[in-house]
């Protein structure tokens, strides 16, 4: 059961009023230093955050004892510090590291891992304070995006103290298994189980295959054509340093599937608690749909019809490897396969949408994505590999009891509270 642990966000606020100390005395006694290093903007927002986190009144207070316009003013003020607080967090460490560096003649590198040891030390009460006690599984999903989008770059406030995070491999694998790790942690908090590597025993192999056909086809995306692909085309995996390939693989392929594939996929099976089909259907079409969006931040580097067909693809991909994630009982295949097909599918490590789509690339995305879709629904809805899927929806329900404190942002949006199921599925 989850506790009302007030230490916690006592232990939060003081972190904000130190942080926003920080900034402001170093800010007044040398702006023009502060300024040219930090930036004004970065000084601004890091107190706004910090203010809000040090006035913000107790956000685990019981829903029925507010109204819910006040919900939401609290739900908007929690989510802008789950998302900024990091930031500023590794932002005041910097900042206080900027006199000492010369004091003491740290190096920036030296500098930095002794900013991420305290960054690690004080970040629990953020997640202890601000997500694991939210119970509403609509805006659990909604937090732990918000989390895992903006937590990741919180490392680059680094650059302040003149380290390079871009050539920086370790400290990148760092943070990203931090931020893995982070979410575990959370998920189990809130009742789900981990990831596991173990396919389910009643995983029929052949039918299996057929799912991963068609997701190993979106390696033959770089083609060019139809002749190229029949008679000439030879998958070229991408070059780079091994910790390149790592990063990539983290950074990307890793990073989306546990986003789409468990943070929001397994809570999304929460949502629609009616019959078993309705409620995978229900999660492979929403995640899918959500992947596809994800890919529309592309359009700032490539043309819209490309960005267009790109989330066209994202979504049959997102659809077959959500079914293979349910049938499965892992998400690691998918990875996997997403890993594939960037370090082999893209040569060179170049997209196939940053020259605008051929009429090969529309006909042969639309036609795999079609196919995907198809095979996806047909294992869905078919009678024989049901046993599989219940396996994955027996082990993925939510195992504790929920809190009292919360802010129930499910009756604010007008859906029904579905976290704790009342029938085992066998």
């Amino acid at each position: 059961m989850f506790i009302k642990d007030k230490s916690q966000l006592l232990i939060f606020r003081i972190q904000c009023a130190i942080i926003l100390a920080v900034t402001c005395i170093i800010s007044l006694t040398n702006p023009d230093a502060a300024i040219a290093k930090a930036g004004l903007p970065s000084i601004l927002i890091t107190i706004v955050v910090t203010l809000l986190g040090l006035l913000t009144p107790h956000l685990e207070v019981a829903s029925q004892h507010r109204s819910l316009l006040k919900s939401a003013i609290k739900g908007i003020i929690k989510a802008i510090l789950i998302f900024a607080y990091p930031t500023s967090l590794i932002f005041g460490f910097s900042l206080l590291s900027l006199s000492l560096i010369d004091k003491l003649h740290l190096s920036a590198t030296i500098s930095a891992y002794l900013i991420l040891l305290g960054f690690l030390v004080s970040i629990p009460p953020y997640f202890k304070g601000l997500l694991i006690n939210e119970t509403g599984p609509i805006i659990r999903m909604f937090f732990s995006f918000i989390y895992l989008y903006s937590f990741p770059t919180s490392v680059n406030q680094l650059r302040l103290i003149g380290f390079n995070v871009d050539n920086s491999f370790s400290m990148i694998i760092i943070f990203y298994f931090v931020t893995f790790a982070a979410l575990f942690y959370v998920m189990h908090c809130w009742g789900f189980g981990l990831p596991k590597i173990k396919i389910n025993s009643k995983v029929n192999y052949g039918w299996l295959l057929v799912a991963i056909l068609p997701a190993l086809a979106y390696l033959c995306t770089t083609a060019g054509s139809w002749s190229n692909l029949f008679h000439h085309f030879a998958l070229k995996p991408v070059s780079g340093p091994i910790t390149y390939l790592i990063v990539t693989v983290l950074s990307i392929c890793c990073y989306e599937e546990i986003i789409f594939r468990y943070a929001l996929f397994w809570q999304l099976l929460h949502v629609n608690q009616r019959s078993q089909k309705t409620q995978m259907i229900f999660g492979v079409v929403v995640s899918s749909l959500l992947f596809g969006l994800w890919h529309a931040q592309n359009m700032f580097y490539q043309s819209v019809p490309a960005t267009l067909l790109q989330i066209l693809s994202a979504i049959g991909i997102g659809f077959i490897y959500s079914t293979i994630c349910l049938y499965t009982g892992t998400i690691w295949i998918s990875i996997i396969l997403h890993s594939l097909a960037d370090l082999v599918g893209f040569p060179n490590g170049s997209s196939p949408f940053s020259q605008g789509p051929t009429p090969f690339l529309i006909t042969f995305l639309l036609l795999i994505s079609v196919i995907a879709i198809v095979v996806s629904l047909f294992l869905l809805l078919g009678h024989n590999q049901q046993a599989a899927f219940e396996q994955t929806m027996a082990r993925i329900q939510i195992k504790q009891p929920q809190s009292h404190y919360h802010l129930n942002f499910d009756k604010i949006l007008g859906s029904r509270d579905t976290n704790v199921r009342k029938k085992e599925i066998r």
